[in-house]
């Protein structure tokens, strides 16, 4: 499922909002049909274990724009799980990221910035 964004989020989301990527069939059952994963392995002088993360069937396209899905830190209790962000404009970890997550008691889970869900049109980070 591809979905393509036109505009930024405004960041105005409820405390307890949840934006959860899972998709279903009609008849109820999670579609899982991705079988990508990202990543995985051992990671730093220190030789840390890195899980693999699982592709997503959700994608957004963030059409270039810098934040395109952004959080206020008054989102408390906000979820984001299971989507793929690409696409997007500005850089990893300044203010103008494609995805911005402010707010207290954050669940991030299951995400994938920078790539298409299954693996597709990476960019490099640096």
């Amino acid at each position: 499922m591809d979905i393509q964004t036109a505009f930024r989020s405004s960041g105005d989301f409820d405390t307890n909002t949840i934006i959860d990527g899972t998709v279903f069939s009609i008849a109820g059952e999670t579609i899982d049909t991705n079988l990508s994963t990202f990543g995985g392995g051992v990671a730093g002088t220190d030789g840390i274990t890195v899980p693999a993360v699982a592709g997503t069937e959700a994608e957004i396209d963030c059409n270039d724009l810098a934040y395109c899905f952004k959080t206020l830190v008054t989102a408390s209790g906000f979820e984001l799980r299971e989507v793929s962000f690409f696409n997007g404009g500005g850089v990893l970890g300044d203010q103008s990221a494609p995805v911005i997550i402010a707010g207290p008691d954050t669940d991030l889970s299951g995400l994938v910035i920078g790539s298409r869900a299954d693996g597709r049109d990476l960019w490099m980070i640096s």
